[in-house]
């Protein structure tokens, strides 16, 4: 088998191929990458230079599947979003469940007060949080890789505690 390859000068040169074991046969990438001694990519369990697989990094480069994208009107203007229970879903996918954690740094009340809740304007609570969380993954054979957030959370509700545990949980999620 012959191998025709362009040259730097734009003719075609030949040369004979490398025998083959029962393997899948190259990609054209491959072959490329070979023609031009560029480095084939690493396998997909091996890490990378930033301790990520290229299984990782590639899940992580993905586009988001627009399906899970969310959106909900705020203020006056309509905001995209995903939900927290699927970023956490996510996180455990690409990284593992043991490879990642969240932990909470801060979080205060900046807010609570009375209010009419719906059109019945019954009486109940208004409640706001901030949080600020930190996110660390584990990377192969390196420091850790550390990110960390802010968010808020508002709580609406006729049960004072209600409303505290819903803005609480909103601010966290958010952060993350």
């Amino acid at each position: 088998m012959t191998i025709a390859a362009p040259a730097a000068n734009g003719a075609s040169t030949s040369r004979p191929a490398a025998p083959r074991t029962n393997q899948r046969p190259s990609t054209a990438l491959e072959l490329i990458r070979r023609d031009e001694g560029m480095p084939a990519p690493h396998p997909a369990s091996e890490p990378l230079a930033a301790g990520f697989t290229a299984e990782q990094v590639a899940a992580l480069a993905a586009p988001l599947d627009r399906a899970k994208v969310k959106q909900r009107e705020q203020g006056r203007s309509r905001v995209s979003y995903l939900e927290g229970w699927q970023v956490i879903a996510e996180t455990n996918r690409i990284f593992g469940f043991d490879g990642w954690q969240r932990q909470t740094t801060s979080i205060h009340c900046v807010s609570q007060a009375e209010r009419s809740i719906g059109a019945g304007n019954r009486p109940g609570w208004g409640v706001t949080y901030i949080a600020r969380v930190r996110v660390t993954v584990a990377v192969h054979g390196g420091a850790p890789l550390i990110r960390e957030g802010s968010g808020a959370g508002h709580g609406i509700d006729v049960d004072l505690g209600q409303a505290h545990e819903s803005a609480l949980k909103k601010a966290e999620t958010d952060a993350m």
